[in-house]
Formats: C-alpha cells, structure tokens, sequence
C-alpha cells in the first residue's frame, strides 16, 4: 500500500474517487479492521471494528491506537508496533476497551506498510473478537454435562489432557472433519504423535506450551491461543488455531488441560488476500464463486460477480435494476430484508432468503449478508455490498443425512417396538420441516388401518382419525401404494368439522411396504404450509426406502423376543446385511449380508468369528472387535461405525454397520447390521474425479499449452530479426523443441479420457513391471537402474495405463535430474504387503521441496505437471494410493522417492499353473 492510498481514507479530497476495492473488501470483514500511520493514529476503520466497540467509525478515526485500549494491553500492542518498524508481522492477544466497565478480548493480525521508497508509514491489523472463546471455556467449567452437549455439537476439536499422564483423555468428533482422524485415532497417536504432525517450520511456536511434555506445570497457567500449521491424515497441511488453558484441582494444582482447535485456513486466506494489490482484487471479485452484488443507497445494482450473472440470467441485465426486482421479480421491496436493515442501522445483517427462478417460483435458498459502504466523512450510507452464498443443497444434504443418521443409530434395537415407530415419525417430521402426522398400521387381523403413534396432533383429532375400515376411502388410497401429496383442506371426509378444528393446511400420505405389500402408511401434515414443497418431496423419495428398511428392521426385532423362527424369517427379507455371534461362533447371518461379502451360507457357516474379522482391514477391525470380545459397551447399547468389507472377489464394499449387544438368559450375543452403501461412496468418487479431470483440461488449456505456444511464438519471432545462419537453427530447434512437448501433453490429456472406460482385468503386476523397466533401459542405456523385486508373484486387477504410471514417474526422475546421465541413478524395490503390493521408485535428482510435496497432486496448485495428476487417476481407480517423499528422510536435496500401494489377489497353484 502506498502513502497515497494510506491517506485516502482520511483526506476529504479522496472521497468523490470510487472506493477502492480493497476497503470494500475490509469494510465487509465481520472481523474489525483498522489502519494506524507511522504516528499510530486510527486512518482507517471498518464498521465490524465500531460495532465491536460500541461507537462509529467517524469516533474511531484519528484516535490514537492506545485509546481504544485497556492499560493492561497497552505495553503489548506498543511492543508489537516497534517490530513493525523492522518489518515484521506478528497476531497477539488484548483487550480493546468498549467502556469504562466493559472489555472485549480480541486476537490481533498486524502487518506492517512501507512506501515505495521503502520508509515505515503505518501497519494494518484484522481484530477478531474471542468473547465467545472466553464465555466457552468458562461454560465448559461450570457443567459436564453442558461440556458434553458443546462437545457433540461445535465445528471445533474440543480435547482434554491430563497432565499426570500427559495424554490425551478425549478427543471431540470434530476432529474427523478437521483433521480427517477419529477420536481413537488421535487418543491412540497421543499428543506426541499429534506433535510431529505439526509443521516443521512452527513447531518452534509450540515449544513453550508442549504441556504435555512439561516437567513444571506451573510454567504453563493461563490461557493461550495458538495457530500454526498442522497435517491432515490426508497429507495436506491446514492452520489452526489452539486456544487452551490449565483447569486446577480443588487444591489448586493443576489437574488437566482443555482447548479448542479451529480450522482458520480460511480466515489465513482472507488475511493474504488484503495484501493484495488491486489487480489481484478484481480478479477475486470476478472468481468468487459465491454471489457479490453491489448495490447504491436506492438499491439499485451497480455491480455484480459473474455467479450472480449465472444464477439470475432469466433478469439480465442486472445492472441498473432495483434489487427486488431483478432478484425477487417484485415491484416493492422484500418484506425480511436484511439490505434495507444494514442501510436502516448501518450495521452488518445477515438472512435467509428465497431463490427465485425465471417462472416466480422458489427453486432454493440463499444465505445473504449485506454490509453497509459508508462515507467516513458524512457517515452516510453510499450503498451496500449483498454477499450471497447458495445454501440449497448444503441444507438439504445435511438435513438428510441427519435424518439417515439417526434413523440408523436411534432405531438400534435398545428402544421398544413403540418406541422405534415414534423415532421414525418424530425424525421424519423434523427434517421435512413439517409440525405434525401420524403412523398407521394395519390389523392383520380385522384389516382396519390403526394409528401406532401421532405428534403434533390435538386429542379430539386423534379420537376421531385413529381407525379407518378396511372398505374405507381412506384405506382405498393407501392400497394403491402410491405417495399421496395434496392440500388436506380440499379432502372430501365425513370428519370435516375436525380437520377443519385442527387446522391442517397441507397433508402427505407414504405408503409403507414389505415385499410389495402395503402393511400401513405415514401421514406427514403441517399447521403452517399450505401445499407440499419440492423439497419435502424430495425427502420423502429419499427417505422412505430407508424407513421401510427400519420397519422390516424393528419388526423383525419385535417378532424375535416373541418367536426365533420368525426373526430369522423376516430378517431374511432384509435389504440389510445381519449378523448374529456369540464368542466365537457365527449364529446366524441373513442372504443380504452373503451378497454382500460374496460368500454363499455354506461357506460361512464354516467361519469363526476370526474369519470375519480379516474381511475388515487392519486399521478400521479394532473398533468392532473390542465390541465382540471386550464387550466395551453394554447389553443394549449400540454401536455405529462406517467400515470397509473385503469381498470374495477382492474388491472393497463401504458399508455402515450397527453392532448390539443383546443379553438373553444370562448370555450375551452381537447383533451386526450391514447397510452396504458402496455405490454412494463409487458416485462421490466418480463425481470427484469427474471434477478434477474438468479442472485439469481448463488448467492445460490456460497454464502448459499456452505457456509452451509462446516459446514457439518467441522464437519465430526472433527467427524474424535474426540474420546469422547458425543462430537461426538454434531459434527454430528452440520452436520445434516447444511445439514437442505441447503435442505430448495434448497426447496425455487425450490418453485420459479413456481412462474411466477401461476395464480392469487381474494380471501379474511383477511381470508387467519388469518389462515396463527393461522398456525404459533400453531407451536410455546410460542411465543406472537398481531393482530390487519380489520373487512371489504378484496379481491385481489393473488396465493397460499402469505401465504409463511406471514409465511416467521413470522418465520424471531423469528429466528433472540435473546431473549428467553417467551419474543418474534409480532404485526400484516392490515388495508384498498384506492383501497388497507396495512399489518405490526413487532417485538421485534435485528433490522436491517440503513446501511442495504436499501440493504435487494438486491440479488447482500444479506443482506436479499433467503426468503426475494422470499419475494419481490412474491408482486412484485401482483402488490404491500415490504419495511422494524424501528418499533419504530430512533431506529432501538427495532425491524423491514415489511410493504406489494397490491391492493384491490371492493366487493358488493347480496343475503347475497359477490360477486365480
């Protein structure tokens, strides 16, 4: 930032100039902003900064830094400000005084501002509030089981550590989402092995509050708040931030330690991107993928991001309308607006909205947050940022997935046959945005439909709708087996005056089927919604096989306390896999959990429960046998856990599974139901790869083939102004050199779009590796290869790209290998890993940097080049795994070393010959 555009903010004369977009960018901050100059005087503030403290940005400016300060805080942040003198950023924590009685603890992220010239002019900070932190810590003290509650339900890894042991004794659930471990991953690695996933370059940050390793407790009382890079189980690094704290004993020594760890890579990024120049700005205005739409202070749209263009292209052209209408097609302003309440209050607001599409009708929901643009000088409204993010699908994704999840872990066998069937209807009301219904199932014995349970529903209702006659209307439609969707006003039903009292508006009937007969039906009404949405629609589709699972499920149960054969009967027409043990012995399994494991009853029926435990793989077996052998839950309980099955066939099925414990005379068996989801988890990957593919086109066409063109370009062009002869054939073997590796990356970019086509088929990897490197000697004979191969013969299901990948990272090592071919060197070694085949190829180049190792597969980054994305496609498909290091560990300037794991079958020998 220059002198000139540090002045701007204050100087009247700057203000008639547009807005530069860096401070719209920090004026839409929710964390505060502010820019002191060289005299540390207040030259610029956000609104998020005046809110935080109770006062307007006009009172903020030309403040002295320090008056906005307690005096606690005061010596910290003049300390902080002579490091920006010599160049340094640094983020701290203070106290900004909002009044005389009242503070507000924040984390400050400065960063200093030099001139062209070189010469200190004045430092920018982002001022997050940590109230909530503070109140969190102090609300994790008073209660457990409010600590538990917070626990289950916070975005952050909440953990605790108890310092006689110095480990970890819990691990919230967030850290699968942020770090991609379970809990018991983490309590197994222990804060030791959590340390060294920390990133060499800020372990040095931690070493004063390795508490864990910590001689003196003493040393480290108070609160602390850390950030510092720290690796995924993925690879990938990510900042987070650490805010901890020593809780004592009643004795006052100190007992355990709390803290939270948040991932604030995003909130890094944004600190980066104000650093920026304006150049780099608009370009991230124009590529955010969310809305931005810029309006004036008469809500007319001035600007707006090419998403924005995209999701409203029936209204184009944007610019110039009124917001409402081009957005909503009204002529009067929305009725909720958070717009007109940021240009009302002149503070940030945030709603859900509708979205609208071309024809008036609501096709999804935004998330709008409207920041107000107010001139310094006259703190008048100049107009409103509207950042707009579409929350459709997130929404629906994650309602459903609640519902399936505690559908699955609600209804586990530890509740009663009734109350299994509230579950079901409470759990499908809920996420269907419904109030009210009813489950109904029909007496086998006299064929009436009987409601089992109700909720939302007044008495005098229930009274009158709890039994329809097997010759009734009502009991006519449900036979037909078909969901029924419709305005429950518009009914023809000699009940009436009741419907009409209860004020029903909408209603939906799902049929609910065994085997393709009706045995009942779901009512799902609402007191509010007058007709049903899309959206419940879609639910409902989504979700009734999954019920109907349920009730085959918990019928089954209920049947079973009362006759074993028929558990078994019913259990056999189970879409679910189940599994029944008890010690060693496999009771009972059903024909779905056969064809899910590939293996016939009578082959089962010979397998101990060890068997069963070797078609899980090593790491994801511990959890469920603990269950079976440790009994380490009790009788009743459930358990829920997502696994891998191997199949007889050697491929993998992604199952859920839901292991019980059910006592029965004094004697306890395991109840294991499979739910084999394997096709959602192929389509998420295919999508994935799909993506990744599209990325990578869009990256050749922009980054290698353009860049390649121009040396092309470049050197005809000099051909043009060159007159000597042999500088001539040196600029066109230059040309002919680019327009080469062009046309091989085209070649490789084409080879990929089979890639997904292909078949694979079961061959011997060791031999197809060995002519793979005799291939590649032959082409370079200069080049010294060690091979040191496995004399077990080695089989797995591959296509005809797996010789690319060996030849591809063969040639990658020799290309970037700046040493004369005489010295080049590779080493190769394969060896058998269990139901798996590991393959090293490393060698004696330059080496990749720690920086980069982990970006190498990374087609947004492209560190890697096309080879090595097509590299990690190609194992990615067998079902195996790509990753790069050292070759001699710590000293990434001696070499690289790939590493490629895929799966291996089992072989036998017949006749001489190897079969499978």
């Amino acid at each position: 930032m220059t002198q000139r555009e540090q002045s701007q903010p204050r100087g009247s004369e700057k203000m008639s100039h547009p807005i530069p977009k860096w401070s719209i960018i920090a004026s839409s901050l929710h964390d505060g902003f502010a820019i002191i100059n060289e005299d540390n005087e207040i030259v610029f503030a956000n609104s998020s900064l005046a809110v935080m403290l109770d006062t307007t940005i006009e009172n903020l400016l030309g403040k002295k830094i320090f008056e906005i300060m307690t005096s606690e805080s005061r010596k910290i942040v003049a300390h902080n400000i002579q490091t920006r003198r010599v160049g340094k950023s640094s983020q701290y924590e203070v106290e900004l005084k909002k009044s005389e009685e009242e503070s507000v603890p924040v984390i400050i992220s400065g960063s200093p501002i030099f001139d062209e010239s070189g010469h200190h002019k004045g430092s920018f900070a982002v001022l997050t509030d940590i109230t909530r932190i503070r109140e969190t810590e102090l609300s994790l003290m008073k209660s457990e089981k409010k600590f538990h509650q917070v626990l289950a339900n916070s975005p952050d890894i909440i953990y605790r550590t108890n310092l006689e042991s110095q480990q970890f004794d819990f691990i919230s659930q967030a850290s699968k989402l942020i770090l991609e471990f379970d809990p018991e991953e983490v309590l197994e690695m222990g804060t030791t092995g959590l340390m060294e996933r920390v990133h060499p370059h800020d372990k040095h940050l931690l070493e004063k509050y390795r508490f864990f390793q910590s001689e003196s407790p003493e040393d480290i009382t108070g609160s602390h708040i850390l950030e510092y890079r720290i690796r995924k189980k993925s690879g990938k690094y990510i900042w987070v931030s650490d805010a901890h704290k020593v809780v004592p004993d009643e004795s006052g020594q100190p007992e355990y330690i709390i803290g939270n760890i948040r991932d604030i890579s995003k909130y890094r990024d944004a600190q980066d991107a104000l650093t920026k120049t304006e150049i780099l700005m608009s370009n991230v205005f124009a590529s955010i993928q969310d809305g931005i739409s810029i309006l004036d202070n008469q809500m007319r749209i001035v600007q707006v991001n090419p998403t924005m263009e995209t999701w409203y292209k029936h209204s184009m052209p944007l610019i110039g309308k009124k917001c409402y209408k081009a957005y909503q097609g009204r002529d009067q302003p929305c009725v909720i607006c958070p717009t007109i309440q940021s240009m009302r209050d002149k503070t940030a607001n945030r709603e859900i909205i509708p979205y609208i599409g071309g024809a008036g009708e609501v096709i999804g929901w935004f998330e709008l947050y409207s920041f107000p643009l107010i001139d310094q000088r006259t703190q008048d409204i100049t107009g409103i940022i509207e950042y707009v993010r579409d929350v459709t699908e997130r929404e629906k994704a994650e309602d459903i997935l609640r519902a399936q999840r505690d559908l699955g872990v609600a209804v586990s066998g530890k509740l009663s046959y009734q109350e299994n069937l509230q579950t079901i209807l409470d759990i499908i009301i809920r996420v269907t945005d419904n109030d009210s219904g009813g489950l109904y199932l029909i007496n086998k014995e006299t064929g009436n439909l009987e409601m089992q349970c109700s909720k939302g529903l007044s008495q005098e209702f229930i009274n009158a709708t709890s039994t329809y006659t097997a010759d009734s209307d009502r009991m006519k439609l449900i036979q037909k087996g078909k969901v029924l969707y419709f305005d429950y006003l518009a009914m023809e039903d000699r009940r009436e005056a009741v419907i009409r009292n209860e004020g029903i508006r909408s209603f939906t009937s799902i049929p609910l089927k065994i085997d393709n007969e009706v045995i009942g039906c779901l009512n799902i009404t609402s007191h509010n919604q007058t007709s049903v949405s899309n959206y419940t629609r879609q639910v409902i589709e989504i979700l009734t096989p999954q019920i109907m699972g349920l009730l085959v499920r918990i019928q089954a149960e209920e049947n079973t306390r009362k006759s074993e054969t028929m558990y078994k009967l019913l259990s056999e027409r189970s879409l679910q896999g189940l599994v029944i043990l008890q010690n060693d012995s496999i009771l009972f399994c059903n024909t779905a959990f056969c064809e899910i494991i590939g293996y016939s009853q009578e082959e089962i029926s010979r397998f101990t429960a060890e068997d069963l435990w070797q078609l899980i793989p090593d790491n994801e077996r511990k959890e469920i046998q603990d269950i079976v052998v440790n009994n380490s839950i009790q009788p009743g309980e459930s358990k829920f856990s997502r696994i891998s099955l191997i199949h007889k066939d050697g491929s993998i099925r992604h199952v859920e599974s839901f292991v019980t414990l059910i006592e029965i005379n004094e004697k306890i068996i395991t109840q294991i139901v499979i739910v084999d989801i394997s096709d959602r988890v192929q389509a998420q990957m295919q999508l994935s790869n799909a993506r990744d593919r599209a990325l990578l086109y869009l990256d050749l066409m922009a980054h290698d083939i353009r860049n390649q063109l121009q040396v092309i370009l470049g050197a005809v062009q000099t051909v043009a102004e060159i007159s000597d002869d042999e500088k001539i054939i040196d600029i066109v073997a230059i040309a002919e050199d680019g327009t080469k590796r062009c046309s091989k990356i085209i070649s490789k970019v084409k080879s990929s779009e089979k890639l997904e086509l292909v078949g694979l088929k079961c061959e011997r990897i060791d031999i197809i590796l060995k002519k793979a490197i005799t291939d590649f000697k032959s082409d370079n004979p200069s080049i010294e290869i060690k091979t040191d191969l496995t004399n077990s013969p080695l089989w797995s299901y591959i296509d005809q790209f797996f010789v690319s990948v060996i030849q591809n990272i063969l040639e990658n090592a020799i290309v970037h290998n700046p040493q004369p071919d005489s010295e080049k060197r590779i080493w190769i070694r394969v060896q058998s890993q269990q139901k798996g085949c590991e393959i090293s190829i490393s060698d004696n180049g330059k080496g990749i940097p720690d920086s980069q190792k982990d970006s190498l597969f990374d087609m947004q980054r492209r560190f890697g080049g096309v080879s090595l994305h097509l590299i990690r496609q190609i194992i990615e498909k067998y079902g195996g795994k790509i990753k790069v290091q050292d070759r001699l560990p710590g000293e990434p300037e001696k070499g690289t070393e790939f590493l490629l794991w895929i799966p291996t079958e089992i072989h036998k020998l017949q006749g001489g010959k190897e079969v499978s």
